[in-house]
């Protein structure tokens, strides 16, 4: 789908320029992985507990997490970075981004009323970039400094 390669693109550039790294530090090469579509049903075991969505820096080429929310929830359903207690709530059109590696733990929590559905994907550097990641994360200790929301609507 053109609209969403062209959102990664640019919410990718705004993501960057909103944490203000340098430009010899940003992944200028980079591809995805397979979009994928979640549902989670209410009152059902249908959450994710608290993981990462890579194993460590050398050894994944994920470096960016996003996930679309497509539609509202009416309760619960959060997605949760738990180390730094932010708690992103499903709206339809808003988009999360964040490192996948071990310093952003998170959780899908229970939906309560409604269901939700997530459109994901991870951004793939190139292993010419490995060490510009790596700069990357020690440029920024902040953490929560590092997780962005955005709100996407399709015109």
């Amino acid at each position: 789908e053109p609209f969403l390669k062209d959102k990664i693109l640019e919410y990718t550039k705004l993501y960057f320029e909103d944490l203000n790294y340098p430009d010899h530090l940003k992944v200028n090469k980079f591809s995805y992985e397979e979009f994928r579509i979640k549902r989670y049903i209410e009152n059902t075991n249908d959450r994710l507990d608290v993981h990462t969505d890579a194993t460590g820096l050398g050894l994944n080429k994920r470096w960016l997490s996003l996930f679309w929310y497509l539609n509202d929830v009416e309760g619960g359903g959060e997605t949760k970075l738990t180390d730094i207690n932010y708690y992103v709530k499903p709206k339809a059109g808003r988009l999360l981004i964040f490192p996948p590696m071990w310093m952003f733990p998170h959780a899908g929590l229970p939906v309560v009323s409604g269901t939700k559905y997530i459109l994901h994907t991870y951004l793939h550097y190139s292993t010419t970039n490995m060490h510009d990641f790596n700069a990357l994360v020690d440029a920024n200790p902040n953490k929560s400094g590092a997780v962005r929301e955005k709100n996407i609507n399709k015109q």
